[in-house]
């Protein structure tokens, strides 16, 4: 197997979410201040994870465009059934002058 060995900054942030129940702690690897959290530290670390032999990144990469052409593809689907009830609904009205 192969190893990659990475470097990152993380993030120990937190957010009052008005629930009473006090904060909640979260870990990101960006920095998430922008979007109402607040720091509380933050660590460099180093990991070394092992990646399969058979790892194929392309292979990967095109099963996940073909998941997202599905998603896109249903949710044209449903935008042109919308489309289609609100044409035969107005083809349902009768016009009187």
């Amino acid at each position: 197997m192969k190893t990659a060995k990475l470097k990152q900054t993380v993030y120990l942030q937190t957010k009052d979410y008005g629930c009473g129940e006090g904060y909640e702690f979260f870990i990101h690897v960006t920095d998430m201040t922008e979007f109402g959290y607040v720091t509380a530290a933050t660590k460099d670390i180093e990991i070394e994870m092992e990646v399969p032999e058979d790892f194929d990144p392309v292979n990967s990469q095109i099963q996940a465009l073909k998941e997202q052409k599905k998603k896109v593809e249903a949710g044209t689907q449903v935008m042109l059934n919308n489309l289609d009830e609100q044409i035969q609904s107005l083809l349902a009205i009768e016009f009187k002058e």
